[in-house]
């Protein structure tokens, strides 16, 4: 299947010294893990596949051991790359879910109607969801997508309904 892998976290720092790595997961559930025949780690424009040997909460998050990364400085090399996940080895608890990915390429319309732009790209820093949409005439919008400004959101049209509060766009426009 060749459908664009999904981001699912960042690797952060090693842990301990037999290769265990501490990451960031974006997964709503983290026992997804369990279900990633592989996962994809990009970072300064190269990627290599990897599998999850296991994983474990930890005080400060989830711990990873991946095969073949067997010490510290194998899990230190690792440091700063992002994860990726196929698609289809993610569940969607609800038919009706949408995965972050999907919404690149959407067209971005007001509540009163008049169109933004479309969806570029969808950062997710600090867990936070924004979207950069590429407004027209050339102008780029970081979008805080929380659900209060977030009307609708129609797949099959591709199009997503937005109502900010007065002033927001403006101080989010580059």
């Amino acid at each position: 299947m060749n459908k664009k892998n999904i981001y699912i976290g960042k690797i952060l720092r090693p842990h301990g010294l037999k290769g265990e790595i501490s990451i960031r997961c974006l997964l709503e559930d983290e026992s997804s893990l369990d279900h990633l025949r592989e996962i994809i780690l990009k970072r300064d424009n190269a990627s290599q596949a990897a599998s999850i040997s296991s994983w474990r909460y930890y005080a400060k998050g989830i711990l990873i051991s991946l095969r073949g990364v067997d010490d510290r400085n194998a899990a230190e090399d690792l440091a700063g790359a992002e994860i990726y996940a196929h698609p289809e080895d993610l569940p969607k608890s609800d038919p009706d879910d949408i995965f972050l990915h999907e919404l690149v390429g959407c067209r971005v319309e007001l509540a009163d109607g008049r169109n933004l732009g479309s969806i570029k790209r969808i950062m997710t820093p600090a867990s936070q969801e924004i979207w950069t949409i590429a407004a027209e005439g050339g102008a780029e919008i970081l979008f805080p997508a929380v659900p209060e400004f977030v009307e609708s959101i129609d797949m099959e049209g591709r199009m997503v309904r937005i109502d900010p509060p007065d002033g927001l766009l403006e101080i989010c426009s580059t």
